[in-house]
Formats: structure tokens, sequence, C-alpha cells
């Protein structure tokens, strides 16, 4: 079943992409996996990711696993910089096409559903526990929103 994000009121300022992790079957039962894996792909804008990242963990629904994946010519983000455990830098060992950067988040995602959000997109607050609401409700496989 698909969801209608018409409906709702905006939940961020950006295009994201929100989907099962595992295919179209919400990973039922893996209570140890976070409900959502945010992932933010980025290249040589460090300052954009960071900024991006901290809307995320300010985020009131904490049961998510945050990465950022840096496909950059410097390594200009680390885990260390950030003080939230629940989130992580994945950095490629050589620069990747922005399709293969995507892609290697699905390996290495926990989360029971994937948002992918650009460096330069923030979430508004609240958005996380009202997109996490929204797929509940409507038992919802996948959500995608455009602005």
């Amino acid at each position: 079943m698909s969801y209608d994000s018409q409906r709702e009121p905006a939940t961020a300022v950006c295009c994201f992409h929100l989907f099962t992790a595992r295919g179209l079957i919400p990973l039922v039962g893996e209570h140890s996996s976070p409900f959502f894996s945010v992932v933010i792909p980025t290249r040589n804008r460090a300052y954009l990711a960071r900024m991006s990242a901290a809307h995320v963990l300010a985020q009131d629904f904490g049961n998510l696993e945050l990465i950022i994946l840096q496909n950059s010519d410097d390594r200009d983000l680390s885990t260390a910089e950030f003080t939230d455990v629940r989130c992580r830098v994945d950095s490629a060992a050589t620069v990747l096409s922005m399709r293969d950067n995507w892609e290697r988040a699905l390996d290495i995602v926990k989360g029971q559903f994937v948002m992918f959000l650009s460096d330069k997109d923030m979430l508004l607050p609240g958005a996380l526990r009202r997109i996490a609401s929204a797929i509940k409700k409507a038992n919802a496989d996948m959500l995608n929103y455009r602005k």
C-alpha cells in the first residue's frame, strides 16, 4: 500500500525517498534495528552535510541511525566529530559515481525504512515522527515525497 503525501503538510524542505531497506516488506520482529536509516550522501560539501545531520539528530523521533556517505576528494568528515552514537560517517575508498555512492548505502543500513536526504536539505522539526506515523497508519511499504 502506498501513502499519498499530498494529504499531510510538508515535512521537509527537500526531496527525499523513503523505502524499506530489504524489499517491500518491513522488517517486523527485528527490534534491535532502528525504524529509520537516514542516509546523507555528500561529495566535497562537508559543511552542508554537518548542517543536514544536525537537523536529523534534532528530530523528536529518536529511533534512527544516521549514515553520512562521504564520497569526497578529501576526508573532511569523521564519525569522531559527532557525539551522537546514532551517527556514523562511511567514507568511500575512492570517489564513486553518484549512483554507486547511493547504492552502497543499501549494504550498510540497519533500519526498517531508508531515507535518502540530500546534503543540502534539512528536515523540519517533527518530520520523522510524522512520517513514521503516516507509515504506520497506512501500513505503507513505501513513501515518496517531492516538493
